[in-house]
């Protein structure tokens, strides 16, 4: 009697087990209710390893990539809870089940009910536009890369103050698109048009020197935002004719650090953007600690 005990407490077990990897709906006894729905995570990123539990039922899963749970026989008032120990988050969520799955936006400040949307990250792409579809562009990177972005009514499409339609975007075009990638498509949130590549429109002065001296805030490898007196945050693109020396030593874009002090002058692109002639870094803006 006793090895069968054992061996039943195993096997059910191992269905436990079973259950939360592949995120197979757990069947309890509290109710007739059908709990599902999606974690997603707030700043981006995966919500796989999130243990969902709903309490005092003892029912839980652990979600993957796609973050989505199911739950059957939960009771009317259920309440949820998120815990993944990586990076500390214990949160609960009350929710009334419904035949609609609900979406569960996780932050460090807790959980929240979220909008239909995949989980996302924000990406940034400067280059030249060099194909247009019916709502793509196909852009030509800084990094000699080409990358497809979609774009929506909502995508916001301008040059300084001017705002610019999907239609009016030309093939050739210098553009900084900031987009956002959920499940490997990419959506563009700002297409910010820089240079029209012949237009004289003379309302921002494009092509003038403009300087931008201060501090790092970003650097994504090629392309810096510096927050300086004169013109507030300021986008520094560099390209492989920018000179960069530090101390005198020539260094690649790409191990310039956020905080650093640098003095950059170049081409004016718009009244926030300049194209890199040259930056001389002048030291880290970090005090040591006394």
């Amino acid at each position: 009697m006793k090895t069968k005990l054992v061996l039943v407490l195993v096997v059910a077990a191992a269905s436990l087990m079973s259950c939360q990897n592949r995120e197979t709906p757990l069947t309890g006894s509290y109710g007739s209710n059908v709990l599902s729905g999606q974690v997603v995570m707030a700043m981006g990123g995966s919500p796989s390893g999130v243990e969902v539990s709903v309490s005092g039922t003892g029912m839980m899963l652990t979600v993957g990539e796609a973050g989505r749970f199911t739950f059957l026989g939960v009771p009317s008032d259920a309440e949820l809870q998120f815990r993944r120990a990586a990076d500390g988050i214990d949160a609960t969520l009350r929710v009334e089940p419904s035949s609609v799955p609900v979406i569960v936006e996780l932050s460090a400040d807790g959980a929240k009910r979220g909008r239909r949307r995949g989980a996302g990250r924000s990406l940034e792409y400067e280059g030249t536009i060099k194909e247009k579809g019916d709502s793509t562009l196909t852009v030509y990177t800084s990094h000699k890369t080409e990358v497809v972005v979609a774009v929506h009514d909502d995508t916001v499409i301008r040059k300084g103050n001017t705002t610019y339609e999907f239609e009016e975007l030309e093939v050739e075009w210098r553009v900084h698109v900031k987009a956002v990638e959920v499940e490997g498509v990419l959506t563009a949130r700002e297409v910010k048009v820089q240079n029209t590549g012949g237009d004289d429109d003379g309302d921002d002065n494009s092509g003038a020197t403009m300087t931008a001296n201060g501090t790092v805030l970003s650097n994504d490898g090629t392309t810096l935002v510096v927050r300086t007196a004169a013109h507030g945050d300021v986008t520094v693109q560099t390209d492989d004719s920018t000179i960069i020396k530090r101390q005198g030593v020539t260094i690649p874009a790409s191990e310039i650090e956020v905080d650093w002090e640098i003095n950059s002058m170049g081409t004016r692109v718009d009244d926030t953007t300049l194209l890199a002639r040259q930056i001389e870094v002048r030291g880290n803006s970090k005090k040591p600690k006394k």
